[in-house]
């Protein structure tokens, strides 16, 4: 019988002829075994130090391919080498060629698989837990812009306090970012409105105004999107973080629709300066922006009475009867 040598198969140490350990194939390492065994049988097997758990998974699978019969009588009838190892090989051969033909099937299933695993890591909506929490996000979401920031802006302290002061490291003031702001009108009561406007116009961003703004949507590099519903309920509980690629697409056509219904921010040009001078060319921005007189006198920093002196000069100059007039022959004439 040939030399026997002991190594650790899985997590127990088990005995067989000389070659075994070098075999990648348990089944043809058992069928080695075999044909060195005057009398092949488990029990043979079991003396030699073969782990049961081994034979009954390993005996079965040798007769399914035709190396070895087993018997009733406990014995192992060996086939013949010559005969059963070139059976068994071609047996391999057709499996491999079966996995071959199947092979570009199973590469679609693995890509679509893949996909199906990309488009659910995408799939990313949630909802903040209070204003502390959206307050930090939206920071965050602002200060990683990198090439557009779109921002329709209900009326909350947090929304004024961003478009006057810029945003988080004066973001909104940035160029090289697209910005576009759709503010809601009534923000024009706050004072100094008009001023930040200006300052957001002279870097580049688009500024306008829509009255009554419903909820405020910030759009980020057309890839992320906060929707921020603080003016209903100021807690911040329930606003929505959105990074699913086809619901931001969707809250992208909400602010276009919302950026071609609105109008562009009141803004005096230069003749209008020149004509009426600072704070009359300011007035008359105002005016046809729709702002009241009160409005007005906040913005400007004069008195309501100045404002509505301020006005009479202005309609008499442009031969207008109306602040609609007004504002309509203004923007015909270029002053705003």
């Amino acid at each position: 019988m040939s030399e026997i040598r002991h190594f650790r198969w899985g997590a127990s140490e088990v005995s067989t002829v000389e070659g075994w350990a070098r075999a990648s194939d348990p089944r043809l390492a058992l069928y080695e075994a075999l044909v060195g065994l005057t009398q092949p049988s488990r029990v043979a097997l079991e003396q030699l130090g073969f782990a049961g758990p081994l034979l009954d998974v390993e005996l079965p699978r040798l007769a399914e391919s035709g190396l070895v019969s087993l018997l009733d009588d406990g014995t192992i009838a060996v086939a013949d080498p010559q005969v059963a190892i070139p059976r068994y090989a071609a047996e391999l051969e057709r499996l491999a060629a079966s996995s071959r033909s199947g092979l570009g099937a199973l590469a679609d299933r693995y890509r679509e698989a893949q996909d199906a695993q990309e488009r659910a890591a995408t799939f990313d909506v949630t909802l903040t837990s209070g204003i502390g929490e959206l307050d930090y996000t939206r920071a965050q979401v602002l200060r990683a812009a990198r090439t557009s920031i779109e921002f329709v802006a209900a009326r909350t302290p947090t929304n004024d306090h961003l478009v006057l002061s810029g945003g988080p490291d004066d973001i909104l003031l940035r160029g090289g970012l697209t910005r576009r702001l759709v503010l809601d009108s009534s923000i024009l009561d706050v004072e100094g409105t008009t001023k930040a406007l200006a300052r957001l116009t002279e870097t580049g961003a688009q500024v306008r105004l829509m009255p009554t703004l419903a909820l405020s949507v910030l759009v980020t590099d057309r890839s992320i999107a906060i929707v921020d519903i603080t003016n209903h309920d100021p807690s911040g509980y329930g606003c929505i973080v959105v990074r699913h690629t086809p619901l931001v697409m969707a809250l992208n056509e909400l602010v276009d629709a919302s950026f071609a219904g609105s109008t562009e921010a009141p803004r005096a040009r230069a003749d209008a300066r020149s004509r009426f001078g600072a704070r009359q060319a300011q007035t008359l921005a105002l005016l046809a922006a729709g702002a009241t007189d009160s409005t007005i006198a906040r913005q400007v920093g004069v008195s309501q009475r100045t404002v509505e002196r301020f006005v009479r000069t202005i309609l008499d100059d442009l031969g207008a009867s109306t602040r609609f007039q007004a504002g309509a022959q203004a923007e015909r004439a270029g002053l705003l």
